[in-house]
């Protein structure tokens, strides 16, 4: 049987033939989809199970999706900010319509270049030294989300796993009380 299964690696399955593998996922999904309806019809399963499991999937999508669009957004801001850091004189635009102001911001330019070479200077070394300042904390950030904590570290994901737990309970006790209620009620009818 590996054998077969690794013939068809890479192969697109042919129309109208099915590999064992594609047979066997079948009949196994079937085999549990009786199974689960044997067991909702048996009771095993209390109600609203399905839905509860859906809100738990969300959510635990959610925060993957909310944690990579971060990390991205953060990644985005940090190459902007790269950009935007290269500090050079050519930058400045004395550029001007009118002839006699292009002469007068030149003269200005000449006269205050000193200044806004040493202004330039401590922007630029500021800007490097935000720069590895970022670049450290990138990959603390990454491995913090890909760790699933917010700051808390391990705390905050088992407080966050205890505080589903104790919602999903109460959201069962209600569930047992209204159908506790509802059958108090049917029998003073």
């Amino acid at each position: 049987m590996v054998q077969s299964v690794s013939s068809n690696i890479g192969e697109p399955p042919r129309p109208g033939r099915h590999n064992s593998t594609t047979d066997d996922l079948n009949e196994t999904l079937n085999r549990i989809s009786k199974r689960v309806e044997e067991r909702r019809e048996a009771g095993d399963y209390p109600p609203g199970l399905e839905q509860q499991l859906d809100r738990h999937y969300h959510h635990i999508l959610k925060g993957f999706d909310a944690e990579v669009e971060a990390i991205t957004a953060l990644r985005l801001a940090v190459a902007n900010l790269r950009a935007q850091s290269e500090f050079d004189l050519n930058r400045i635009d004395t550029w001007s319509g009118n002839p006699i102001k292009r002469l007068l911001f030149r003269i200005i330019g000449k006269l205050t270049i000193r200044q806004t070479r040493g202004v330039l200077i401590q922007s630029q070394q500021f800007s490097n030294a935000l720069d590895e300042v970022l670049a450290s904390l990138v990959p603390m950030v990454e491995s913090l989300a890909g760790s699933g904590t917010e700051g808390g570290g391990r705390d905050r994901s088992d407080l966050d796993k205890r505080l589903h737990t104790a919602l999903d309970r109460i959201g069962l006790l209600e569930e047992r009380l209204d159908r506790s209620l509802e059958a108090s009620d049917d029998r003073s009818e």
